[in-house]
């Protein structure tokens, strides 16, 4: 697997802007099919286009879904099993932040769930499952989960943060339960055709997520697109998986993420919360 392959299909959530936009411009250039993910049509329809021009070998393909609504989530993924036969890199980019400040404003998705822990984790953790049986159809695949280097451990007392809530906590957390998953579907997975890491691209890149919270970028889009294309392209990470990347280097998660009781709850508590789609 490498940047010359040109049969591959690709899938990118969050594609209409900051790295998922940018990602979705590098992986273009391979051929293959490109299919993108956002929750605005005109923005997604926008980026096709652009691609298609630039990018006329590789079928580009879109898919409509708000995060915050699994049920749209779950009908998109049957979307793409109809069209696709394989998928041979998944990039889990689509996610929200602490909000706006003072980061005090509890929201819910659709479902009545966190938001944060529904878009940054509930969210691809029911993609991810159901879009598994084609990453396993392909000859070598591989899932990119992009989560942070700002994680907060689970309460499992309180994980919807229904008292005592902070967005950055429930950013926090969204992101290390992302982590968790990754480390269990690495495990899960281990011997197969498919590897799962996870990846913190960049601090307070100039994306909308760091907008939003009211931050001065520290870092440009292109210094955190890049790694997760390396993430999901460089043939050297062929057999790499379970691992948790600060851009190019595998480091440490919180401790949590190695704590497998926490891990067992946490899949529990999913299911449990994901048991109308199963």
């Amino acid at each position: 697997m490498g940047l010359e392959t040109g049969d591959d299909t690709v899938f990118i959530t969050g594609a209409t802007s900051g790295f998922g936009e940018y990602v979705a411009t590098k992986l273009a250039s391979r051929g293959g099919a490109l299919l993108l993910h956002g929750r605005s049509a005109s923005k997604l329809a926008s980026v096709a286009a652009k691609l298609t021009h630039s990018f006329p070998q590789t079928k580009i393909d879109t898919f409509l879904a708000d995060f915050a609504d699994l049920d749209q989530v779950a009908s998109m993924t049957k979307a793409i099993a109809a069209a696709y036969p394989k998928i041979d890199i998944l990039i889990n980019n689509a996610g929200v932040g602490f909000g706006a400040p003072p980061y005090t404003e509890r929201e819910v998705g659709r479902a009545g769930y966190e938001l944060r822990l529904t878009v940054n984790y509930l969210a691809p953790y029911l993609l991810t499952r159901q879009l598994m049986p084609l990453m396993k159809a392909a000859a070598k695949a591989r899932i990119i989960n992009v989560a942070s280097i700002g994680q907060s451990p689970i309460d499992y007392t309180n994980i919807l943060l229904e008292h005592g809530y902070d967005g950055t906590r429930a950013y926090g957390q969204s992101k290390l339960a992302l982590i968790m998953a990754t480390f269990d579907w690495a495990e899960e997975l281990a011997g197969s055709n498919v590897t799962v890491n996870a990846i913190h691209p960049a601090t307070y890149a100039a994306t909308q997520m760091t907008q939003e919270a009211g931050i001065a970028p520290l870092a440009t889009v292109s210094s955190g697109g890049d790694p997760i294309v390396w993430l999901a392209t460089s043939p050297e990470l062929n057999h790499k998986t379970g691992g948790f990347y600060n851009q190019r280097s595998n480091v440490p998660a919180n401790p949590q993420a190695y704590d497998l009781e926490a891990r067992t709850a946490l899949r529990r508590y999913t299911d449990q919360l994901l048991s109308t789609y199963h």
